[in-house]
């Protein structure tokens, strides 16, 4: 069997839960919950939001990747109280490509990728001020970058398998 999750509405009122927040940040808020289960195991998680609108779950085998308001997380279901924080600090979109087993975030300035195993790349800094995914496939991720340093915005492709970018044309 595999990981399945619900996304639950608050904290449960009994039973335990796993803090999951940032180095430095204070626990003892309500975040993202989400209740896990996988073989025999279910849990519940408070995961700490951070600073954009952005929240999605993705699972590559038996770990989890939570993206919570902006904040990442990589869970690994056998120990989940030992998480890694995932890069960029502030999460805008995050896209799975299944052919590759590829999750692909941006952020406000570069896109990174994770596959199970952990990071994969960080692209170049693609923007000044954000950048939006538009094609995520097996062959090529596609996007638009916002203020690069001539003022406008540009189309950017990036190759999956090796996080090599390259600005184009004009974003009109």
């Amino acid at each position: 069997m595999g990981v399945a999750w619900t996304r639950l509405a608050g904290l449960p009122p009994y039973g335990e839960y796993i803090e999951f927040h940032l180095p430095g940040d204070r626990p003892f808020r309500e975040g993202v919950v989400v209740e896990f289960q996988w073989e025999d195991i279910t849990w519940v998680g408070n995961f700490a939001p951070g600073w954009s609108t952005h929240s999605s779950v993705h699972i590559m085998g038996a770990t989890a990747y939570v993206i919570a308001e902006g904040n990442g997380y990589r869970v690994k279901m056998a120990e989940p109280r030992e998480y890694d924080i995932l890069r960029p600090s502030v999460i805008t979109d995050a896209r799975f490509i299944e052919d590759r087993g590829l999750l692909v975030l941006a952020g406000l300035v570069d896109v990174t990728a994770y596959s199970e195993d952990g990071r994969l790349w960080t692209t170049k800094e693609l923007s000044m001020d954000g950048l939006r995914l538009q094609v995520c496939s097996a062959t090529i991720i596609t996007g638009v970058a916002d203020r690069v340093v001539d003022g406008g915005s540009r189309y950017f492709n990036i190759d999956p398998e090796t996080g090599n970018a390259t600005l184009g044309a004009q974003y009109p």
